[in-house]
């Protein structure tokens, strides 16, 4: 427990003030305008400043303490260690140990460290005319500082505490209008699935797979009538240039003239031009065999063309037949998977309705609409 022994004032309304306050309880007897006010707010003025201050309490202090007031305090504990208190108007007070060195990082206007304070005659009247108002839960709080702190605490653990359940309530009803909304959305899913009979068979038909490679078989006969084609003309171009080497008369020239053997030069040179002679005629023979082949080709071309024509028309239809069935197939898919997810929506809040009464159950964020798995 703390106890004041003296109080000094230097200027304003008690100028030169020095009291020896004795142990235990002090009554301070005057008449109006004595100064017992004064002197209280003095002692409040030395221990906790003019943080908080009223207007009234300000105008007081101003008037009585003054701009260069100086108000003096000393304090001392149960154990006996006395510290010194000096405040002056607009200035920070200064707390002096017993041996008069100065204690340092002390805030004296938290009220913390000198757990004193001083209420004049009005603030007293006040909180004693209150039934349970503001200045006398103020007077509780700072008397019992430290249960109100833990009480903030737990308040703030508390609606921490309701703020995540507000956001779980909150999750959950979004969760639960989603489901409700999906339920009534697929209600019909069981009536679509019998409207659509019997499960469609999987995979291509047999007309469809037989058709289908006949259009790749197709595909490589044209790749073939074209590369023979090709191949044809390419043999004529080296056929039509052979023959027009074979008519050169200068490739077979070997007589020479002035030369001693010219006479058998020339002769012989007959000779090759009467055997080589033949071989112009042949070429044209050949040529004409290309452009005759060519010509079957072609016509063979457009008798494959009518056919894949044919073909391709056959194969249009079956695709168009094939492509339905899919999408039946992928439609019932489809139901089959949100029949799925209803039932387990289903099967969910039964157990959900069976664990309310022993415990919490919770909620998956998530449902499998459009992702379940179809087994055989």
């Amino acid at each position: 427990m703390w106890t004041i022994d003296r109080l000094e004032i230097n200027g304003g309304f008690l100028p030169g003030l020095k009291l020896e306050l004795p142990a235990g309880l002090i009554c301070i007897i005057g008449p109006r305008g004595s100064g017992k006010s004064t002197l209280a707010e003095a002692v409040r003025f030395a221990l906790k400043g003019t943080v908080g201050a009223s207007r009234q309490r300000l105008d007081l202090v101003q008037a009585n303490i003054g701009s260069s007031g100086l108000v003096t305090l000393v304090a001392k504990t149960d154990t006996g260690v006395a510290y010194t208190i000096r405040r002056a108007a607009k200035q920070p007070a200064v707390l002096l140990s017993a041996d008069g060195r100065t204690v340092p990082n002390v805030d004296l206007d938290r009220g913390t460290f000198l757990p004193l304070d001083a209420y004049n005659g009005p603030e007293i009247e006040a909180i004693a005319d209150e039934a349970l108002g503001d200045k006398r839960r103020a007077l509780l709080d700072e008397l019992r500082g430290e249960d109100l702190s833990k009480i903030h605490l737990l308040l703030g653990e508390h609606r921490r505490g309701l703020e995540a359940n507000a956001d779980r309530i909150r999750a959950s009803r979004k969760s639960i209008n989603d489901l409700s909304e999906r339920i009534q959305e697929f209600g019909d899913v069981r009536a679509k699935l019998n409207a659509m009979g019997p499960s469609p068979e999987m995979g291509p038909s047999t007309e469809y797979a037989k058709a289908n490679k006949q259009q790749q078989c197709n595909s490589r006969e044209r790749k073939r009538i074209d590369s023979a084609t090709e191949a044809l003309r390419s043999f004529e171009h080296e056929t039509e240039g052979l023959k027009a080497r074979a008519t050169d008369q200068k490739m077979l020239l070997i007589a020479e003239d002035g030369s001693s053997n010219l006479s058998l030069l020339q002769k012989r040179q007959t000779e090759l031009h009467q055997s080589f002679s033949g071989v112009s005629s042949r070429l044209d023979s050949v040529i004409s065999d290309i452009k005759s082949t060519m010509t079957i080709v072609e016509k063979i071309r457009t008798e494959l063309s009518d056919v894949h024509s044919m073909q391709a028309g056959e194969f249009a239809q079956l695709q168009q037949v094939h492509q339905a069935a899919d999408e039946r197939y992928r439609v019932r898919v489809d139901l089959e998977c949100r029949h799925c997810a209803i039932q387990l929506r289903h099967s969910f809040s039964v157990k959900l309705e069976r664990r309310s009464e022993y415990g919490s159950c919770e909620m998956p964020t998530t449902w499998p609409i459009g992702h379940c798995s179809l087994k055989d």
